[in-house]
């Protein structure tokens, strides 16, 4: 089950479950503070799943999708993807699809001219600036280069498919929801209950501490058992009958 921001009405969102475990309210443990502490238990919460799942598993909250497009414009090498369209900070490039001048995308493929062999990162090199449709690009810091420099120009003609950072809590959040697995959304209220506890020498820090790491290892149990688009097959037990 996912367990919104804030339910002041049912009082199961995770701002009225975190102050329900602490025997706080908005006076002894300000909205804001609280805010900042469930935010930091979701940096850690995707720290987790970043490190134990399996083919790079999408946790995605955002409602558009993690692309962003940019028009291509002739005689352009060098395009930013610093942001979406959002707002959200890009955190790497997974794939990059190009429009050719009659409409028609394609995948382009990454290069690297400090490592890569000469032939393959001539255009970068060479200084001719030669004009065509791009077929590779280099990243380096937010942005991407073309080779070869694209001689037309096209509306959303480049798209890249990226990871993105999450989309935080704000203290005016309320049926918001963060975007992991709604099973592991209890560490999000259990780590600042413990640590309240813990700074205030509450008499249940202990079992707090045992919920939250509990809650942790679910997140390590069910990030590091799914795998991103990958079939399920049944395996043949074989017997040895010798």
């Amino acid at each position: 089950m996912s367990i919104e921001f804030s339910d002041s009405i049912n009082k199961t969102g995770l701002i009225e479950m975190l102050d329900q475990a602490v025997g706080t309210d908005n006076n002894k443990f300000p909205l804001t503070q609280k805010t900042a502490k469930i935010n930091l238990a979701l940096d850690e919460a995707l720290s987790v799943i970043f490190k134990v799942s399996k083919s790079g598993w999408n946790f995605d909250s955002n409602s558009n999708e993690p692309v962003i497009s940019n028009d291509i414009v002739s005689g352009t090498r060098t395009y930013d993807f610093s942001k979406d369209s959002g707002g959200n900070l890009t955190l790497g490039i997974i794939r990059v699809t190009l429009a050719s001048s009659d409409g028609i995308y394609s995948v382009i493929d990454p290069v690297d001219p400090l490592t890569d062999p000469e032939d393959n990162v001539s255009g970068f090199l060479d200084g001719q600036d030669t004009q065509g449709t791009p077929t590779k690009y280099r990243k380096y810091g937010t942005t991407i280069s073309l080779d070869p420099i694209p001689n037309y120009s096209k509306t959303s003609g480049l798209k890249l498919y990226i990871d993105r950072e999450a989309t935080y809590f704000s203290a005016s959040s309320t049926s918001q929801i963060a975007g992991i697995d709604g099973l592991c959304h209890d560490f999000l209220y259990l780590k600042p209950a413990y640590e309240w506890a813990r700074d205030h020498n509450l008499h249940n820090t202990e079992t707090l501490f045992r919920d939250m790491q509990l809650a942790k290892q679910k997140i390590v149990e069910r990030y590091g058992s799914k795998e991103k688009d990958r079939p399920r097959r049944m395996s043949p037990v074989i017997h040895n009958c010798k």
